[in-house]
């Protein structure tokens, strides 16, 4: 197998930041989506095409592996992970509503 490692890394690098550049934007709509279900007061959001949900997901972790029950309870931290989640509906198609 010859590769042209030169062009992979190239090939690699163009894709990070395409990567990177959608990550920003999906940042923009879930920041503004937040924002819409803080407005309205609401958790979850659903048309005929998507379902958004809004959560708090909360991780306790230590760095110590195998630590006495009382050594977690004094030294563990615990830190809430917010997600807004975005799921395709599957029971209709998009692109058949829009013909």
């Amino acid at each position: 197998m010859n590769i042209d490692i030169d062009q992979l890394l190239e090939k690699w690098a163009d894709a990070r930041n395409t990567a990177a550049a959608l990550e920003k934007k999906m940042d923009n709509y879930k920041k503004i989506m937040k924002q819409y279900l803080i407005r309205n007061n609401i958790t979850k959001y659903e048309n005929d095409f998507f379902k958004v949900k809004q959560s708090i997901q909360n991780r306790s972790i230590i760095h110590k592996k195998d630590v006495p029950k009382e050594i977690w309870d004094q030294f563990a931290k615990s830190k809430d992970i917010e997600f807004i989640t975005l799921t395709e509906k599957k029971s209709k198609s998009r692109q058949q509503q829009q013909l």
